[in-house]
Formats: C-alpha cells, sequence, structure tokens
C-alpha cells in the first residue's frame, strides 16, 4: 500500500542522517470507537381519508456501532546548525477502514533585525476501504511566515498559505478537487497581559466548475489577563461570500466568543470553566441554514497529580432558532476523562460523554408525506 512504501523509504534516509540529529520514533496501538443511535417518533399525516390520521410510530431511524483498532507509527529527525533547525516528521496509520500516510518537514532561520522566517511543507495520503464518498485523498499544502520585532513585547507577523487537494473516486457529493489560497497579518503582545489581533483573508477555488468556491475575510483576536486563573477570551469574526448558492454553500456572517479558565484551584483540586457563545447569519435560509444563537458551557471539576488527572462535570447546550422557527433545543450531559502519564512522555486517556437533546417543538417532527421535507434531521436523542 502507499503508506507502507513512503514509510520503507523514510527510514533509511532519516537513520543514515542521525548523526547529524536527533531521530526519535514512537510506536502505538490506536482504538477508535463510534457508536451513534438515534431514535424519534415520527407523526405521519396520511391522504387517504379511509385510515386514521396522526398514526404515530416508534422508531430507531440510524444505530452504528463500530471498532477501528490498528498500529500508528511517529518518526520525527531534528536538526540544528547556527540560526536555522530542520525538522522532519512522519506518521503512518493503519486500520480496518483506512491507511494513511503524512510526511511533513520545516525549515526555520534568523534573519537581520530579529526576523524569524518559517516555511513549512506537508503531503497527506489516505486511502479508505469503505468510504461513503470517495475513495481516499491526497492534499498537499506549503507555507510562508514571517515574525518581525515591532517593539518591547510587540510582534507583526504576516502568513501566507496554500493548499491543493485531491480525492480518488465517488466525488458526486460534496467532497471536490480544490486550491485554498489563505493570508494572514497579525500582530502579537506579550507582557502582564498578552493578546493577539489578526486580520485574515481566504480564497477557494473548486476545480471543473463545481459549486463550493467562495471568497472569505474575517478578524480575531484573544486576550490573557494576567494572574494565575489562568483565563483567556478569544473572538472570531467571519464573512463568507460564494461564487454562487446552492445546497452546498450560504453566504453567511458569524461570531464566536470563548472563554476558558479556572475560576477556582488549589494543591490538587481546581474547576474548570469553558463558555462557547456562536451567532451566524445566513443571507438565504431553508431547513438547514438558517440564523441561530448557540450557547455551550462545560464545567468540569479537576484533580491531578504528577501521574493522573480526572475530569468530571456537566455539559450543557442550548440553541435559539433566530428566524422564530420551531428548531429551539436544550442538550444537557456530563463528560468524564481520565489520563495517566508517565515521565517518559507516554500517556493513557479515556473518556466517557453522555447526554439527552430536548426539541421545543414536537411538530418539528411531522412529516407531510405529500410535500417531504428535512425535520427528521432534528429529533431527541
Amino acid at each position: 500500500m502507499i503508506p507502507a512504501r513512503g514509510l520503507l523509504l523514510l527510514v533509511p534516509l532519516l537513520a543514515a542522517a542521525a548523526d547529524a540529529g536527533r531521530l526519535e520514533g514512537r510506536l502505538a496501538l490506536e482504538v477508535e470507537y463510534v457508536g451513534e443511535d438515534y431514535r424519534s417518533t415520527l407523526e405521519f399525516d396520511l391522504p387517504t381519508p379511509d385510515l386514521p390520521d396522526g398514526r404515530v410510530i416508534e422508531t430507531t431511524v440510524y444505530r452504528d456501532d463500530t471498532w477501528l483498532p490498528g498500529p500508528r507509527l511517529d518518526l520525527r529527525f531534528t536538526a540544528a546548525r547556527g540560526t536555522r533547525r530542520l525538522d522532519l516528521r512522519s506518521l503512518s496509520a493503519i486500520n480496518a477502514d483506512r491507511a494513511q500516510q503524512d510526511l511533513g518537514a520545516v525549515l526555520e532561520w534568523r534573519g537581520e533585525g530579529g526576523a524569524r522566517w518559517r516555511l513549512t511543507g506537508r503531503g497527506v495520503i489516505r486511502e479508505e476501504a469503505h468510504a461513503l464518498v470517495g475513495h481516499g485523498d491526497w492534499n498537499v499544502e506549503g507555507e510562508i511566515r514571517r515574525d518581525q520585532p515591532l517593539g518591547p513585547g510587540l510582534l507583526g507577523r504576516l502568513e501566507v498559505r496554500a493548499r491543493r487537494s485531491a480525492t480518488r473516486g465517488d466525488t458526486t457529493s460534496f467532497v471536490f478537487d480544490y486550491d485554498r489560497l489563505e493570508a494572514r497579518a497579525g500582530v502579537f503582545g506579550a507582557g502582564l497581559s498578552s493578546f493577539d489581533v489578526t486580520l485574515v483573508g481566504v480564497g477557494k477555488r473548486v476545480h471543473g466548475g463545481d459549486p463550493g468556491s467562495y471568497l472569505e475575510g474575517g478578524l480575531t483576536a484573544g486576550l490573557r489577563p494576567p494572574g494565575e486563573g489562568r483565563f483567556d477570551a478569544t473572538l472570531d469574526l467571519r464573512l463568507r461570500d460564494y461564487e454562487f448558492e446552492d445546497e452546498t454553500g450560504h453566504d453567511f456572517r458569524e461570531g464566536n466568543v470563548t472563554v476558558r479558565g479556572r475560576p477556582w484551584y488549589g494543591e490538587s483540586l481546581a474547576l474548570g470553566t469553558e463558555l462557547d457563545v456562536l451567532a451566524a447569519d445566513y443571507r438565504t435560509e431553508d431547513d438547514l441554514y438558517y440564523d441561530y444563537l448557540r450557547v455551550d458551557l462545560y464545567l468540569p471539576g479537576q484533580w491531578s497529580d504528577p501521574s493522573w488527572r480526572v475530569d468530571l462535570g456537566p455539559r450543557i447546550r442550548w440553541l435559539r432558532d433566530l428566524t422564530g422557527g420551531d428548531r429551539d433545543y436544550l442538550q444537557t450531559g456530563a463528560r468524564a476523562e481520565i489520563s495517566r502519564f508517565w515521565g517518559s512522555g507516554g500517556f493513557l486517556q479515556a473518556g466517557l460523554e453522555a447526554g439527552f437533546r430536548d426539541y421545543r417543538a414536537e411538530e418539528a417532527e411531522r412529516i407531510d408525506l405529500q410535500t417531504l421535507s428535512t425535520s427528521l434531521l432534528r429529533s431527541d436523542a
């Protein structure tokens, strides 16, 4: 397979150069479990007068349980000379459904006036045996970045990133070959408080005349106040304009505010806070794309020592349909996570999350057999 060939070619090259740098490797067994179970009560408006109206049928509309175990091998080679540093990386993973080979390279050096340059290249090849759309893909991307000191505790940054993606097999759905170009200009400050402000411009061109091409502008900002509570807040504003709108793209405006921190902490105990507020405004609306406000809140209690960490707490999500429709819901649940760390850098992590989503209006599950709608995409689960 392609991942195995790429790895066999890479190992002798890195081993031969190991005397001029540092070679590290890690072998692991990954086990991925995907389990989904959605239930819905369907209410049919029967068009035939001889049959009773409002017949209720309880059914399970979707169920899937999948285990995907497989080995993963990470290799990394680093070398530095003077003001230059080279970092090469290889990741190889395989399981019953897919195989992936990921190769990356990073070159960094210092220029005049304290400027720092960074060149990055990456290539990913993936093969899928039972994909719903496509049978694998390849992606190539490159990035150039320059950091320039602007004064005490102040840094300017310019970034340009290009990406080409192509898929093999069935491309009749929402998977397209495309090119993407992204440019960023930002200012970063460090001191008692740290902050960052970045302007973003993105252009995406889909091959073959398929829909999905767009232009996007945005602003991101972050603030980390002083203090041991480790609070940080981020703001993300985006405006996207598609070349033409259809089922794959709707122009939108979006604002996202995130706050994370520890309002209380002790020697081994702490209370964490994660708050995320997202508002979206679409130029045109339908059952899938509509204006909404979504609030996520997670309040984990944390216990930790040098080897173990346990996080446990409630998670709440509330969505409000801003169009006056009936798509509001409240989702409540809890998450537990335990982690084990070893001094050599190894770790073991396991988590469990369970919850329930309750839609405000039962009418959202009503189907008219003469005008079938997409309301089944919303169900208590």
